[in-house]
């Protein structure tokens, strides 16, 4: 077992639990202390930490793939489509150094540090300089957007407060992997996945912004129709208070 999670790059540990939860096949056992792992419980090993850490799925979806898919191959090559980004799904926007942003006067150093470490962006390093690519260019520029629709720092909007759009939108993009991952391993060809891909984003972006819409203005109208209430009982009670 030591020799199996030193070629695999994990603790003895972490095979002992894989093997609870019914994630790696029993080794033979040669004798009383000895038992043999082949190859294949390596990249096994290694296939459900690139699962876990790279596609963020819980090890109950995990079993589920492997349990539908066993064939490690065929897994990473329908993970690929994760990393796969249309240039529509930019938001048509081209990609933009931090120079030229700054330059611009669009956005300070500061706040573009500030969106790193909360982790909103994360630039690449080109020709020694930070390069934002399609998706950060889109972000920023719709921070640059919010800030002159009103919500400014002066007025208590804080960069870190974007926090709650990544921890929300990790959790769903989650949910979302684990469930597709399920429906079509073993069905699809990878080929097929990117056609596929392609659509359902446009599809499901589209839908979450509308939902989002429809949410907000909910929750706007009743603080609206709450805030109404309050001033009319307030008009109310300064008229009791008069007569």
């Amino acid at each position: 077992m030591s020799e199996i999670a030193r070629r695999a790059a994990v603790a003895p540990s972490t095979i002992k639990y894989y093997m609870s939860q019914g994630l790696l096949p029993r080794p033979v056992k040669t004798s009383r202390n000895m038992a043999y792992y082949d190859q294949s419980t390596v990249e096994r090993v290694r296939l459900i930490k690139e699962l876990q850490e790279k596609a963020f799925l819980p090890l109950s979806v995990v079993r589920r793939i492997l349990r539908h898919t066993p064939d490690p191959g065929d897994i990473r090559e329908v993970l690929k489509f994760r990393g796969f980004r249309p240039p529509e799904w930019g938001g048509g926007l081209e990609g933009i150094e931090e120079r030229r942003l700054t330059e611009e006067g669009l956005i300070t150093a500061e706040d573009l540090r500030r969106l790193e470490r909360v982790g909103i962006i994360d630039p690449e390093v080109r020709h020694g300089e930070r390069f934002y690519g399609p998706d950060d260019a889109s972000i920023i520029r719709n921070l640059v957007r919010v800030r002159k629709a009103g919500f400014t720092p002066q007025r208590g909007f804080r960069i870190e407060h974007l926090k709650i759009y990544r921890e929300a939108l990790e959790e769903l993009a989650k949910k979302e992997i684990g469930l597709a991952l399920q429906g079509i391993l073993g069905k699809m060809k990878p080929e097929e996945l990117l056609k596929v891909a392609e659509e359902v984003m446009t599809c499901t972006n589209e839908m979450i912004a509308a939902l989002h819409r429809k949410i907000v203005r909910r929750l706007l109208g009743a603080i609206r129709k709450e805030m109404r209430a309050r001033d009319e009982g307030s008009r109310k009670g300064g008229n009791g208070g008069r007569s």
